[in-house]
């Protein structure tokens, strides 16, 4: 046709050509539809005809269209020169297709005439034409017609919501051997039996009605389906999975398997570990009362990727973090959900665990990272959103090189500083996501806004500015970041140092004589003081009714100190004087607003115990709590607030509330490390207590 190319003809002049044949074949095109390479796109035109298409079209999507019935006349406008191999009427809203409505597509192999509701159907005058991928989605079409014909051309078939609903028995397929490919899902099937699918190799059951896992075996313990390699059967009723392990034996070639979306109530040693060439498993959203996860019931030498997780168990998945995945020496990728890790050993859990590269723990009540992942030196991807953390451990990414993906989404970070996430982590990473946390607009976030949300926005998730916003304080809350964004002698002021510094050097020596003296007799003198006083005895408040009361004492604190509050304060006074306290994290009910909780909380405790540092004084909601308990303190007296102080408070976060406290109560201070001041300490907390 063309004749003898010249030797000097380029890959440049064959690009040219084959522009010039398209651009002629589009000249062509009918202006109902748009044509593109060999494409012929007339989706969506309620048309009722087939419209004449150029030479050189071998795709025609026609859904969406009006086509009732298919006869053989109905594409006449297509020519035979076209050599069509790929065909769409789907949606189409045909009822009818004759005999002989395709014989003119000769080299057709992909067929979609789904979502239609066919009255009258011949699926042999179909298959016949060399079809070897066919969709017949929600047709409704009998499935047991398949039993009466024959193809061996076909290759994929797609069967979803066509209402099956009954078991498919092993005659259906019998007929079609070189079935690889086979959907159905979606179609309310409650058992399937597996003869004739010797060639499947990909299989999807989900969304029905399996109550038990599906047979693989034959009655000689032969493999039905010696090929298969993903097999999905999520969102089924699945409750056990003893028929998996007669099976193993049988699914020498599975590597993909989806178990998610099931009411698996337990998970027993070696399930899978049967399973050769198992490399990627499904365990998400598991949906039993109680799940029961054995000690080897995750056990895989092949397994590289493992999503696991929970939905609506009302107890807490039960497993042993020092074995559960101990037994996957090759796992790449963890995704775990809806687990409560909070009192797990992380450690155990992660430390066999060398060879991941993608962590997630999303939802999983964390408080902290976990140093073990320091460890884990080929993680290029880290996921631990929507948990409680608040804290990072300093250099904690140091080790991980490889490092290109971080997200802390949606925790409780009120401060994020370069001992947290160092310049040459950030600078490593290609993606970062710390959106939807407490952030607290104080001069500490002054490196975290101009270091990552301006001079690093390129590896902001989705460059969302909008989505990092103040907690507190209160003028600023809901405001972005980037909007505060305080200037570099904001908080940086040279003159408040310099005043610092001279007023320092000033009084040093003046009172160095003074301090010497304090430090050497100070709890010999509180000590004293405090004999002298509790000479006066317990006097109970007047008009006041101890039944009215739920709890002894309402203790506010800052997450920051929950190990002090817990190690020291609830160990003394309700471990050795049995009385009981009110704990937000422990006593605090759900479905109430947080404000409503405080404000019912400490009207219905005896005392108020307000535990003061620097974390309590930057806190919002702690600012809070220590207003209500101002406020109690107007209505009941001065014996109703109880004033700890944990170390001296910084005087940037010195609130008006605080100050006017300070001023207007005593205050009861931690002594670091001395014994007297320890028992001096407790002896003035008890004495306030029965006061």
């Amino acid at each position: 046709m063309w004749g003898i190319l010249p030797r000097d003809f380029t890959s440049s002049s064959t690009v040219w050509v084959l522009f010039c044949i398209f651009t002629v074949a589009a000249n062509n095109c009918p202006s109902i539809c748009r044509c593109y390479s060999r494409t012929a796109d007339c989706s969506n035109q309620n048309l009722t005809y087939i419209p004449r298409l150029p030479q050189g079209i071998q795709k025609i999507n026609l859904s969406g269209n009006f086509y009732q019935n298919l006869t053989s006349k109905t594409f006449e406008n297509v020519s035979r020169e076209l050599k069509v191999n790929y065909l769409d009427l789907s949606e189409c809203n045909i009822l009818v297709v004759g005999v002989g409505a395709f014989k003119g597509f000769q080299n057709l192999t992909h067929l979609n005439i789904s979502y239609n509701v066919f009255e009258e159907v011949n699926l042999s005058d179909i298959l016949n034409l060399g079809i070897e991928e066919l969709d017949l989605s929600g047709t409704k079409i009998n499935i047991n017609r398949f039993a009466a014909v024959k193809s061996r051309s076909i290759r994929k078939l797609f069967l979803d919501k066509n209402k099956i609903k009954n078991r498919i028995n092993s005659s259906i397929f019998e007929n079609l051997p070189n079935i690889e490919n086979l959907t159905l899902d979606d179609n309310g099937i409650y058992n399937i039996s597996l003869e004739g699918l010797g060639n499947i190799s990909i299989l999807s059951l989900k969304l029905n009605e399996i109550i038990f896992f599906p047979l693989f075996c034959d009655s000689n313990n032969k493999s039905l389906t010696p090929s298969l390699v993903y097999l999905d059967v999520q969102q089924n009723h699945i409750s056990n999975l003893k028929n998996l392990e007669k099976s193993s034996m049988c699914l020498t070639s599975l590597t993909h398997l989806d178990l998610s979306y099931n009411p698996i109530r337990i998970l027993r040693n070696d399930t899978f570990v049967h399973l050769p060439n198992l490399t990627n498993l499904y365990l998400k959203n598991l949906f039993s009362v109680e799940n029961i996860f054995e000690e080897r019931s995750l056990s895989s030498t092949s397994l590289l990727e493992l999503h696991i997780g929970n939905i609506g168990a009302k107890y807490p998945p039960s497993f042993d973090s020092s074995c559960v995945f101990h037994n996957i020496p090759k796992l790449m990728i963890l995704k775990m959900a809806r687990f409560d890790l909070m009192n797990a050993n992380m450690s155990l859990l992660l430390e066999f665990l060398i060879n991941l590269e993608e962590l997630v723990i999303y939802d999983c009540h964390l408080l902290q990272i976990p140093h073990i992942i320091s460890n884990l030196t080929r993680l290029k991807i880290l996921d631990f959103g929507s948990n409680f953390i608040g804290t990072l451990h300093a250099y904690l990414f140091e080790d991980l090189k490889y490092l290109e993906s971080l997200s802390l989404t949606a925790n409780r970070f009120s401060v994020i500083d370069n001992n947290s996430i160092s310049i040459s982590t950030l600078d490593s990473l290609s993606l970062l996501d710390l959106r939807f946390n407490p952030y607290a607009c104080t001069c500490d976030l002054y490196w975290f806004i101009n270091s990552v949300l301006i001079e690093r926005r390129g590896i902001l998730f989705q460059k969302e500015q909008e989505s990092y916003q103040c907690s507190s304080p209160i003028n600023l809350y809901n405001r972005t970041l980037t909007v505060y964004n305080p200037s570099y002698y904001e908080c940086h002021s040279l003159s408040t140092q310099g005043v610092i510094a001279i007023t320092a050097v000033s009084i040093f020596i003046l009172l160095i004589i003074l301090v010497v003296l304090y430090k050497k007799y100070k709890w010999h003198i509180k000590y004293y003081a405090y004999l002298l006083r509790s000479r006066k005895g317990y006097e109970k408040i007047e008009g006041t009714d101890e039944s009215d009361f739920l709890f002894d004492a309402f203790v506010a604190y800052n997450e920051d100190d929950r190990s002090w509050v817990i190690s020291n304060l609830m160990s003394e006074l309700e471990g050795k004087e049995q009385y009981r306290l009110c704990l937000h994290e422990r006593d605090f009910l759900p479905g109430r607003t947080i404000f409503s909780q405080i404000s019912h909380t400490i009207q219905r405790s005896r005392k108020v115990i307000l535990v003061i540092s620097n974390s309590f004084a930057k806190s919002q909601w702690c600012q809070y709590e220590t207003l209500v308990a101002q406020n109690r303190l107007i209505d009941d007296g001065a014996n109703v607030l109880i004033v700890v102080l944990l170390g001296e408070i910084q005087s940037k976060y010195m609130t008006d509330s605080l100050h006017m406290l300070f001023r207007s109560m005593t205050y009861i201070r931690w002594p670091q490390a001395h014994s007297l001041g320890r028992e001096l300490f407790w002896n003035k907390i008890k004495l306030a207590m029965k006061q």
